[in-house]
Protein backbone atom coordinates (compact mmCIF):
# COMPACT_ATOMS: atom_id res chain seq x y z
CA UNK A 1 0.00 0.00 0.00
CA UNK A 2 1.42 2.69 -1.01
CA UNK A 3 1.70 6.00 1.58
CA UNK A 4 -1.60 7.81 2.18
CA UNK A 5 -3.80 9.57 5.08
CA UNK A 6 -7.44 9.76 4.30
CA UNK A 7 -10.13 11.47 6.15
CA UNK A 8 -13.93 11.35 5.00
CA UNK A 9 -15.06 15.11 5.57
CA UNK A 10 -18.92 13.82 5.38
CA UNK A 11 -18.18 13.45 9.21
CA UNK A 12 -17.88 17.04 9.68
CA UNK A 13 -20.83 18.37 11.14
CA UNK A 14 -22.83 20.00 13.97
CA UNK A 15 -24.49 17.84 16.42
CA UNK A 16 -27.29 18.89 19.22
CA UNK A 17 -27.75 17.22 22.24
CA UNK A 18 -29.60 17.65 25.34
CA UNK A 19 -28.23 18.00 28.71
CA UNK A 20 -27.66 14.65 30.20
CA UNK A 21 -27.41 12.78 26.63
CA UNK A 22 -24.88 11.02 25.92
CA UNK A 23 -23.00 10.16 22.39
CA UNK A 24 -20.05 8.85 20.45
CA UNK A 25 -18.18 10.52 17.21
CA UNK A 26 -17.45 7.42 15.79
CA UNK A 27 -14.48 8.37 12.57
CA UNK A 28 -13.38 6.14 10.03
CA UNK A 29 -9.85 7.11 8.86
CA UNK A 30 -7.18 5.47 6.88
CA UNK A 31 -3.31 6.04 7.03
CA UNK A 32 -0.32 4.23 5.82
CA UNK A 33 1.83 4.31 7.92
CA UNK A 34 -1.02 4.49 10.70
CA UNK A 35 -1.43 8.27 11.87
CA UNK A 36 -1.35 9.78 15.18
CA UNK A 37 -4.56 10.66 16.54
CA UNK A 38 -5.40 13.35 18.81
CA UNK A 39 -8.82 14.81 19.89
CA UNK A 40 -9.18 18.40 21.21
CA UNK A 41 -11.19 20.57 22.45
CA UNK A 42 -11.54 24.03 21.29
CA UNK A 43 -8.05 23.73 20.47
CA UNK A 44 -6.91 22.09 23.95
CA UNK A 45 -7.47 18.93 25.89
CA UNK A 46 -10.73 16.83 26.40
CA UNK A 47 -12.73 19.11 29.48
CA UNK A 48 -13.53 15.94 31.28
CA UNK A 49 -11.35 12.91 30.99
CA UNK A 50 -13.95 10.98 32.98
CA UNK A 51 -16.95 11.37 30.87
CA UNK A 52 -15.03 11.60 27.25
CA UNK A 53 -12.89 8.37 26.13
CA UNK A 54 -11.21 8.00 23.38
CA UNK A 55 -10.63 5.09 21.67
CA UNK A 56 -8.49 4.24 18.85
CA UNK A 57 -8.24 1.33 16.34
CA UNK A 58 -6.74 0.16 13.19
CA UNK A 59 -8.60 2.90 10.45
CA UNK A 60 -11.26 3.61 13.28
CA UNK A 61 -11.20 6.58 16.54
CA UNK A 62 -14.19 7.14 18.67
CA UNK A 63 -14.89 9.84 21.09
CA UNK A 64 -17.61 8.87 23.60
CA UNK A 65 -19.21 11.97 25.37
CA UNK A 66 -21.59 10.87 28.60
CA UNK A 67 -23.85 13.09 30.27
CA UNK A 68 -23.21 16.30 28.37
CA UNK A 69 -22.93 19.15 30.02
CA UNK A 70 -23.74 23.04 28.47
CA UNK A 71 -19.91 23.95 29.04
CA UNK A 72 -18.83 20.43 26.95
CA UNK A 73 -20.46 22.76 23.93
CA UNK A 74 -17.68 23.48 21.52
CA UNK A 75 -15.14 22.27 18.65
CA UNK A 76 -14.14 18.80 18.70
CA UNK A 77 -11.24 18.18 16.19
CA UNK A 78 -9.56 15.11 14.76
CA UNK A 79 -6.25 15.71 14.04
CA UNK A 80 -4.51 12.55 12.37
CA UNK A 81 -0.63 12.97 11.48
CA UNK A 82 1.84 10.65 9.40
CA UNK A 83 4.97 11.31 7.46
CA UNK A 84 2.62 11.60 4.67
CA UNK A 85 0.88 14.88 6.16
CA UNK A 86 -1.63 15.75 8.03
CA UNK A 87 -5.18 16.31 7.83
CA UNK A 88 -8.09 16.91 10.06
CA UNK A 89 -11.70 17.05 10.94
CA UNK A 90 -14.14 19.34 13.31
CA UNK A 91 -17.55 18.30 14.86
CA UNK A 92 -19.68 21.27 16.66
CA UNK A 93 -21.35 20.06 19.69
CA UNK A 94 -24.37 22.27 20.78
CA UNK A 95 -25.97 21.23 24.43
CA UNK A 96 -29.73 22.34 25.15
CA UNK A 97 -31.05 22.91 28.41
CA UNK A 98 -30.72 24.88 31.58
CA UNK A 99 -27.01 24.33 33.85
CA UNK A 100 -26.90 23.36 36.71
CA UNK A 101 -25.57 25.79 39.67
Amino acid sequence: MPPALFLDKKFEETVTLKRGQSTAFEIPFKGSPQPTVTWNYNGGDLPDKKRMEVDTIVNMTTVRLGKVIRTDAGEYTLTLENPVGKTSLTITLNVLGESRH
